[in-house]
């Protein structure tokens, strides 16, 4: 109502724009003054804001433009347009993967930040449960009741070896002079054969 006052210069029209009486209008005001300490109008003759009644109209609609892109930010953030996400991913699935994921995700929400944190599922997940993390790409991750998973794709496993090392492990012996770069083969062919992993991280199987 003051507001209204102080662009109208004029109780009368202030008070038709509230759907107030005019007697309602200058009592909110008065006890708007009283609150303040101050007198807010120069009431004789025509109507004029005090050098207090001015700054007052300055600091509301200061406010008013904080509501204003409060709401706004409230309804981005919502939306998911505003904010910050921290990943979790494996170096070489952040090297393969994500430089042209943020490219595109970046032009789509430039106001989300994405912070990247490198390394092993079994280390992300941990960051995951306590909050540290908010969501984790990741490879065979093992059940939690308290994490939801969602498939987003599958790997191929490729074990790389030469002619000589696979002939060693051969399951019925044949001539590999046949194979071709590039061939692939069936494991079920071979006796199990050494692999080096890091099993106190990997999850991989």
């Amino acid at each position: 109502m003051f507001l209204l006052a102080a662009e109208e210069m004029n109780f009368t029209k202030a008070a038709r724009r509230a759907f107030v009486t005019q007697q309602c209008l200058s009592e909110h005001i008065q006890k708007l003054e009283k609150q303040l300490g101050t007198k807010l109008f120069q009431r004789g003759g025509r109507l004029q804001l005090t050098d207090t009644g001015k700054a007052l109209v300055s600091t509301l609609h200061q406010i008013q433009h904080l509501e204003e892109n409060l709401q706004q930010r409230i309804q981005e953030i919502e939306a998911g347009e505003i904010g910050e996400i921290r990943l979790g991913i494996s170096t070489t699935r952040a090297r393969l993967l994500l430089p042209r994921f943020l490219e595109r995700y970046h032009a789509a929400y430039p106001q989300v930040h994405i912070s990247i944190t490198l390394g092993d599922t079994v280390h992300h997940l941990q960051l995951l449960k306590t909050q540290k993390l908010d969501l984790v790409l990741g490879l065979d991750a093992p059940p939690d009741p308290f994490l939801e998973e969602l498939l987003i794709g599958r790997e191929k496993l490729m074990v790389v070896g030469t002619r000589s090392f696979f002939s060693r492990y051969s399951r019925k012996n044949k001539d590999l002079s046949s194979w071709k770069t590039g061939d692939t083969l069936a494991l079920e062919e071979f006796t199990p054969f050494p692999l080096i992993g890091n099993r106190e991280h990997s999850t991989l199987l």
